[in-house]
């Protein structure tokens, strides 16, 4: 008699449990062998752990750069930028008046 495989038990969410059953309705496989067979397969092609690492990272980063707070950072940013540059024109128009006042006290 074959030696029976020893019992796993793993978590997953409800969405998870809900796209192996959905698979395996497909593959008409228990949800044993679903979860073997995607193990399996996991394994036939590879699992390169940097990569994994380096798209984490990538998701984490596209979902920060998304986040209302940093686009609101850089809409002030940008904000502050074109300000910037409106208080130099203003400065230079001021000091342009302040010299033609001075030049019409001076005339007088």
């Amino acid at each position: 008699m074959k030696n029976p495989a020893p019992d796993m038990k793993i978590r997953v969410s409800p969405a998870m449990r809900s796209m192996i059953e959905a698979a395996r309705n497909l593959s008409g496989r228990t949800l044993n062998a679903e979860i073997v067979a995607r193990l399996e397969w996991s394994f036939d092609k590879g699992y390169d752990a940097e990569n994994e690492t380096k798209a984490a990272e990538r998701s984490a980063l596209e979902k920060i750069q998304a986040s209302p707070v940093i686009r609101l950072e850089k809409q002030i940013i940008a904000m502050d930028a074109r300000l910037e540059g409106e208080i130099e024109a203003v400065q230079r128009r001021v000091e342009e008046l302040e010299a033609k006042v001075t030049a019409l006290i001076r005339t007088k």
